[in-house]
């Protein structure tokens, strides 16, 4: 679906809060989950290579597994702004409603495709 970039849409200051509470609540569990799969990973890499050094083989010295991010900062941010703001009704652009109502932000497509696999090995335990 095509839209104009002058599109806009009118939200409840209350509605759009809560919608960014529960998308907030939604990342800092995936990313409690994905830093839980970070750990086992490491802890299992951290492992093979000690068995290979003590077996007297050649053992890779950097580590492969990329730390999970946190954006709450980010979800904190947007809602105290739009709980402090005067406004009852807020005008939110496209991007702005892609980015705060949909949670699609600009980091999360990369950020889910590196943290899928630490959600899955945490979620399996």
């Amino acid at each position: 679906m095509a839209f104009d970039n002058e599109l806009t849409v009118d939200i409840p200051r209350e509605t759009l809060v809560d919608k960014l509470r529960r998308n907030r609540e939604k990342h800092k569990q995936d990313y409690q989950t994905a830093l839980e799969g970070f750990r086992q990973s490491v802890i299992e890499d951290l492992e093979a290579k000690l068995e290979k050094a003590r077996d007297g083989k050649d053992v890779e010295r950097n580590m492969p597994n990329i730390k999970p991010e946190s954006h709450l900062e980010e979800y904190d941010e947007a809602i105290e702004m739009y709980t402090m703001t005067v406004e009852q009704i807020i005008k939110l652009p496209q991007s702005d409603f892609r980015q705060l109502v949909r949670d699609n932000w600009s980091w999360k497509q990369s950020w889910s495709t590196s943290n899928t696999g630490y959600i899955s090995k945490a979620s399996a335990r």
